[in-house]
């Protein structure tokens, strides 16, 4: 039996992390979680750490043309992006490079894959848009010892009744 489009897309996310080889170095780990939690802060990888969560999720059976008994659906995805770094709260002290670049070089590294992996637009031809909205960037988490940022997007994607 298929897992859900859901699951598969979170599936197909992970997997296509797992290839990056950016500016942000390849990745130490990449995980599917349910929750963001400390045991993710584990400084034994070398790489960064990529954890994808499932959001929230709609479905509607309207607006979809001429195709009858196609669902329309989309769901929130969320993408922790973690990277050891040395503390030093004294601005006129920071490390080369900065904590803001190896922020930027992790969310750099993970949108270029998104956009350019096509393994999420093959999840049974369900994938309609990687970015159904704008996909929005949270670098304002401070976790001492660490370079943190969020990714939140939406996923929009669509199927038949009865096989979501």
């Amino acid at each position: 039996m298929a897992e859900s489009i859901h699951d598969q897309i979170i599936t197909a996310i992970v997997d296509s992390l797992t290839g990056i080889a950016g500016v942000a170095g390849s990745p130490g780990a990449v995980v599917a979680v349910d929750s963001f939690e400390d045991t993710l802060l584990d400084s034994s990888f070398a790489g960064p750490i990529y954890a994808v969560k499932a959001g929230d999720e709609e479905h509607s059976e309207g607006d979809t043309g001429d195709i009858i008994g196609q669902v329309n659906a989309g769901m929130d995805v969320h993408i922790m992006c973690l990277q050891t770094y040395p503390d030093d709260l004294n601005p006129f002290r920071q490390k080369d490079p900065p904590r803001r670049r190896v922020v930027d070089r992790m969310v750099k590294d993970v949108l270029a894959k998104l956009l350019v992996d096509v393994r999420l637009l093959s999840v049974g031809g369900a994938v309609n848009n990687i970015f159904a909205e704008p996909a929005m960037v949270y670098r304002d988490r401070y976790v001492a010892g660490w370079a943190v940022a969020e990714i939140q997007f939406r996923v929009s994607y669509s199927y038949t009744n009865g096989t979501p």
